[in-house]
């Protein structure tokens, strides 16, 4: 098991070094069978509880913050930007981590910082009030989860167990 961002686990899978890939957000390449397992919400955080319940903010008002976003190449931060363009170009991102587990524990010392992470990876914090949803207004961040593997590519018995094993925990046919 590898982790890594969506753009080196897209090259591992094209490049053969691993049979199966998941992936933040979009994998459809000609070389790339595709497979949506699930949607998940990113939500916009800080540690300032005064900031999130002074919300709804537009994300215009939120630029000049200090951000701390996920490293170039995360499916995070790409469907992030996206939806905030051309307000991107403003955002003050004063640091760029690589595990969503770091930029939680960063964000709990330092009340001043923003981040957007996947609501997934924050509901137990934000159930306990160590973080804070920071509502925005005229934005909805959504992205998938995709799981990956090479195009006209047999599977191997066991891959083939394994993907049939996972849909089927998680509910898909």
């Amino acid at each position: 098991l590898k982790s890594a961002n969506t753009a080196d686990v897209i090259q591992k899978v094209t490049s053969g070094e691993v049979d199966i890939g998941f992936i933040e957000g979009d994998g459809r390449l000609e070389e790339i069978e595709s497979r949506t397992l699930m949607r998940d919400e990113l939500v916009v955080i800080s540690s300032d509880a005064v900031l999130a319940e002074a919300a709804p903010w537009f994300i215009d008002q939120l630029a000049a913050r200090p951000w701390i976003l996920r490293e170039k190449g995360s499916g995070t931060r790409s469907v992030f930007l996206k939806s905030i363009a051309p307000v991107d170009q403003e955002l003050n991102v004063v640091m760029e981590l690589e595990h969503i587990e770091s930029i939680k524990n960063f964000l709990m010392c330092k009340t001043d910082y923003v981040t957007v992470l996947p609501r997934i990876s924050v509901k137990r914090e934000l159930e306990e009030g160590r973080l804070f949803e920071i509502s925005v207004r005229a934005h909805r961040f959504e992205r998938d989860f995709t799981m990956i593997s090479r195009a006209q590519q047999n599977p191997l018995p066991l891959q083939q167990h394994f993907q049939t094993y996972l849909l089927s925990s998680i509910g898909i046919q």
